[in-house]
């Protein structure tokens, strides 16, 4: 039994209007693309759902990372240098979806999450009370 569907983002209140989407799976993966950072946008969350799809990726181990690190650098751990710019603020869906490229590309800041949250630099220790292995 398969569990995908396709979805055309019509509203002109959404900032996706037009995507079509390919989705696979089921909530999980919504909740790893972007629920768990806080972006509730419907049309964002399955945006960067299908990214996900698109890139190779099955949003577990990227939403654990992309969640490690908003939260490290809402808690002050992580500074807006040490992320290339990026502001890992709650629900803020652009850095998200930049974060997430940077991870595939293991270009700058994302490059310390190619390989998952359990893979970080020893030098991160400080931080790693913040990381749940589930």
């Amino acid at each position: 039994m398969f569990c995908c569907l396709r979805l055309q983002i019509r509203s002109y209140f959404w900032p996706h209007k037009g995507h079509v989407s390919t989705l696979a799976g089921g909530g999980e993966n919504q909740e790893g693309a972007a629920l768990v950072v806080g972006i509730s946008e419907p049309s964002t969350i399955e945006y960067l759902t299908d990214l996900n799809d698109r890139l190779g990726m099955d949003s577990a181990d990227p939403g654990s990372c992309l969640g490690l690190a908003f939260e490290l650098y809402e808690e002050g751990k992580l500074t807006k240098e040490q992320t290339d710019g990026l502001e890992l603020s709650w629900g803020n869906a652009e850095a998200a979806e930049k974060l997430l490229r940077k991870i595939v590309k293991r270009e700058g800041f994302g490059k310390y999450f190619q390989m998952g949250p359990k893979k970080l630099p020893k030098s991160w220790a400080e931080m790693l009370p913040s990381v749940l292995y589930i």
